[in-house]
Formats: C-alpha cells, sequence, structure tokens
C-alpha cells in the first residue's frame, strides 16, 4: 500500500522542524558543558576536555547528582565577593 502523496508532503516539513529541534537539544548541551568546563579550568576546552559533562547533562536524571554540588559550591563562592576556588 502506497502512502498519499498529500500526506508524504504535509509529514516531511514536520519530520524536517523535529530533526532540527534535536539539533539544538544536542548544541545547548553542547555549551552547557563547555561552559561548565571551561569555568572549571579557566581555559578553552576542545571536546575530549568536556565529555563527560556532556554525557551528565545529556541524561540529566543521574548528572543532576554530580553537577548541582560543583554549581552549588561556585554560586556560594560568587554570593561573598570572594576568590572563585575551582579545585
Amino acid at each position: 500500500m502506497v502512502p498519499d502523496a498529500k500526506i508524504v508532503f504535509a509529514v516531511i516539513p514536520f519530520m524536517m522542524v523535529h530533526a532540527f529541534a534535536i539539533f539544538c537539544i544536542f548544541y545547548c548541551m553542547y555549551i552547557a558543558a563547555k561552559t561548565l568546563k571551561s569555568v572549571e579550568l579557566q581555559r578553552n576546552v576542545v571536546f575530549g576536555d568536556f565529555i563527560g559533562e556532556f554525557v551528565l547533562i545529556w541524561f540529566q536524571f543521574t548528572g543532576v547528582w554530580f553537577i548541582q554540588p560543583k554549581l552549588n559550591k561556585w554560586a556560594d563562592k560568587t554570593e561573598t565577593n570572594g576568590p572563585l576556588d575551582l579545585v
């Protein structure tokens, strides 16, 4: 059974928008992971440096247990206007 051409042409734009949305989600995770690691290391990083953070953000139901304590520690340091201890 061959699908009707109208249905195919109606579904193609939705598939393209969906693929673009997936790209945007992964790009946002990429930028967030890169920013976290750049702040931690105080230098420009490559993907190999922050792949762990990328995976933790991707699987956020477990990654939040590892990333959130770091963020809380950094937030506490910056509230007192003291130097940011990243180690």
